[in-house]
């Protein structure tokens, strides 16, 4: 039987699915900009439900398939691409502008940090590396497809929003990671990695050790922020000049 091999960060693997990822999250909703309303709400919906339905299955079948590396208390929907993946379902459910939002901007920047330095052990064809990208894809195709075919899109209020629901929810989580640490052996809760660093190559690497790398998580987080929202600032402005 073929050994996987390790997985490697920017290699032919990792290359590959991170360019199909990208061409697909954009070109998918674009295609179906010529049909009709119903359809578009319709699809939105189906979307909407495989997103809730993979975030609620993985505490499930991790646990299941790999008892040694997980379980139930360190898989539950709460990293930031998890909670990415509920507002952009809620979004496609509601049409509430507000759930777009968060996910917007929660999904593309921990989505970017996810693609491109994921935390995962094994490259193509182990099955973690599948569903690791498979769940980030289907988060990233919903932020596209409400942008796409809702045409929907931030504002400098939604920035605004966003920051201080983040900041909040730094605190939120930390105190259910200390919750679940305190009740549970061996510390399983590390969600938002705010008790430890996560594993792998990433820019987590050059930070301290906890709970100081926070500071600098905040820091980052509001730049990233303001680099996702540069282009639609770029556009307004030169649209008023106009």
């Amino acid at each position: 039987m073929k050994t996987v091999a390790p997985f490697q960060i920017f290699g032919f693997d990792h290359l590959t699915v991170l360019a199909l990822i990208f061409i697909s999250v954009l070109l998918l909703p674009w295609l179906l900009l010529p049909y009709n309303d119903k359809l578009k709400y319709n699809l939105g919906n189906l979307l909407a439900c495989l997103l809730i339905f993979n975030e609620l299955a993985k505490p499930v079948y991790y646990p299941l398939f790999w008892p040694e590396s997980f379980s139930i208390l360190n898989m539950l929907p709460l990293h930031l691409c998890h909670l990415s993946s509920f507002t952009i379902a809620i979004f496609l459910l509601t049409k509430k502008k507000i759930f777009f939002e968060i996910a917007f901007f929660w999904g593309i920047s921990g989505g970017l940090m996810a693609n491109t330095q994921p935390d995962i052990s094994l490259g193509f064809p182990d099955i973690q590396f599948i569903l690791f990208f498979f769940g980030h894809w289907l988060m990233w195709l919903g932020i596209a497809y409400s942008s796409i075919v809702f045409k929907m899109r931030p504002n400098f209020q939604s920035l605004l929003k966003v920051i201080p629901i983040s900041l909040v929810m730094v605190v939120f989580i930390y105190i259910i990671n200390l919750t679940i640490n305190f009740f549970a052996l061996g510390n399983p809760a590390n969600y938002w990695y705010l008790i430890n660093l996560p594993g792998g190559t990433n820019i987590t690497n050059f930070m301290p050790s906890p709970p100081y790398q926070i500071p600098f998580y905040i820091i980052i987080g509001i730049g990233v922020f303001f680099l996702i929202y540069l282009p639609f600032f770029l556009y307004d402005r030169k649209s008023k000049q106009r």
